[in-house]
């Protein structure tokens, strides 16, 4: 296999894209389109092309928004750095700002996926001592029953 530039997919990736003439929501390709958008964004980005791969990393960003939260992260980084290159930096603070936000976002759910996970376990735990306990009330009252009955 050899390799190929890729500049050279680039024509081939717009026309793929152009003739994607679907609703992306109802076939569930956004996050496909934005993965590609992205892509197009990035060699855009190696040739030089910075105005074009911001197109480009905000069209993937509309596929992405709400579908793929790791693509929305990855797309802000990226345009956050272009629109510093450019010098537009109240843009780049604006994506980084949305970048540590839905970082921030992510950590939270994270760690309120660990809390639940502890409170489950807790609970588990709590149960497996209270059938303990009730085994070991079950097993003494057997014991005290038994020598009585031995008398009858």
């Amino acid at each position: 296999m050899r390799a190929t530039d890729p500049s050279a997919l680039l024509p081939i990736l717009d026309r793929l894209l152009a003739e994607i003439e679907l609703d992306t929501d109802e076939l569930q390709l956004s996050r496909p389109l934005a993965g590609l958008q992205m892509t197009l964004g990035d060699i855009s980005r190696q040739e030089g092309n910075l105005s074009e791969a911001v197109a480009y990393y905000e069209t993937a960003m509309n596929d992405a928004v709400g579908v793929v939260p790791s693509v929305v992260s990855a797309l802000h980084e990226k345009l956050a750095e272009i629109k510093a290159e450019l010098g537009d930096t109240e843009s780049a603070l604006h994506h980084l700002q949305a970048l540590m936000a839905l970082r921030e976002e992510s950590h939270e759910r994270e760690r309120q996926s660990i809390v639940e996970e502890l409170e489950v376990r807790y609970k588990v735990e709590q149960r497996e001592r209270q059938l303990e306990v009730m085994t070991l009330d079950a097993r003494l009252q057997e014991a005290q029953l038994r020598p009585r009955f031995h008398h009858l």
